[in-house]
C-alpha cells in the first residue's frame, strides 16, 4: 500500500509537469521520475533550479510578478501532493546579462530580495563562473563549427534582440560557449536536481545535462522571459 501512495504522488507531480497548461513537458522524464521517488520516499522537498537572467531592467514589475504567482501556483499544486513540498533555487544570471552586455546588477539585487520572501533559494552566477573557472573572455566557436550548430540561425536572431554589444553573429556564439561550458557543471553543483526553465524545448542543446521540464512564465503558453519584458 505504501508503495502504490508514492506512486500516486510520483504520478501526481509528473502529471503537473506534463500539463500543457503548465509547460512544455519534461526533459529526461525518466530521470525526473527518479528524482522524485527519492524525495517520495525519503520525505523531502522537491529540488528544481532554474535561471533568472539581466537586461536593461532596473527593477521589479509587474510583469515579474506575474511569473513568480505562476511559479508559486505550480508550486503550491505540488504540495497539495506531496506535502513536504518543493525547494526552488533561483540562479542569478548576472555573468549572462555582462556577456550581453549589460551590467547593472539592481534588478537581480531586487529579484533576489523578491525569492528570499517567498522563501526560495539564490545563487549569482558569477559566483558559481568563479569557483568553476569560467572565464568571462572564452573562446567563442569557430566560423566552421557554428555552421554546423542547427540552433546558430536562431540563436543570431534572440542576439541581435537582446544584446546590446552590436554584433548578433559573435554574441550569439559567445553565449553558446559560454551554455556549453556550464551544461557541464551546473548538474555536478546541482546534483540530483530537477532543471526548469522558460525555454523551448529545441534549445535543449544549451541547457544543462540534467533532467528537467519546461514552464510557462506568465500564463498558460507563453514563455517571454520577464527579464526581457519591461512592463
Amino acid at each position: 500500500m505504501r508503495d502504490n501512495n508514492f506512486s500516486l504522488i510520483v504520478d501526481g507531480v509528473c502529471g503537473i509537469f506534463s500539463s500543457k497548461r503548465v509547460g512544455r513537458g519534461m526533459f529526461n522524464e525518466s530521470s525526473v521520475r527518479s528524482i522524485l521517488e527519492d524525495c517520495v520516499k525519503s520525505n523531502e522537498q522537491i529540488p528544481l533550479v532554474g535561471f533568472w537572467g539581466l537586461s536593461d531592467k532596473t527593477k521589479v514589475t509587474p510583469f515579474d510578478t506575474r511569473c513568480f504567482k505562476f511559479l508559486e501556483n505550480i508550486i503550491s499544486r505540488i504540495n497539495e501532493i506531496h506535502t513536504t513540498g518543493v525547494r526552488l533555487t533561483i540562479i542569478l544570471a548576472d555573468s549572462h546579462g555582462e556577456m550581453n552586455g549589460y551590467k547593472n546588477i539592481q534588478y537581480l539585487s531586487e529579484i533576489e530580495k523578491e525569492c528570499k520572501v517567498r522563501g526560495w533559494n539564490t545563487v549569482w552566477l558569477s559566483e558559481l563562473w568563479n569557483n568553476w573557472g569560467i572565464s568571462r573572455h572564452i573562446q567563442p566557436v569557430s566560423d566552421e563549427e557554428w555552421k554546423k550548430i542547427a540552433i546558430s540561425e536562431e540563436l543570431e536572431v534572440m542576439a541581435s534582440k537582446n544584446s546590446v554589444n552590436g554584433d548578433g553573429k559573435n554574441s550569439a556564439k559567445r553565449y553558446y560557449s559560454t551554455r556549453i561550458a556550464e551544461r557541464i557543471f551546473l548538474p555536478k553543483t546541482f546534483k540530483k536536481m530537477i532543471w526548469w526553465s522558460y525555454s523551448d524545448p529545441k534549445f535543449q542543446e544549451v541547457l544543462p545535462l540534467m533532467p528537467g521540464v519546461y514552464f510557462w512564465s506568465y500564463k498558460p503558453y507563453r514563455s517571454d522571459c520577464p527579464w526581457f519584458v519591461n512592463k
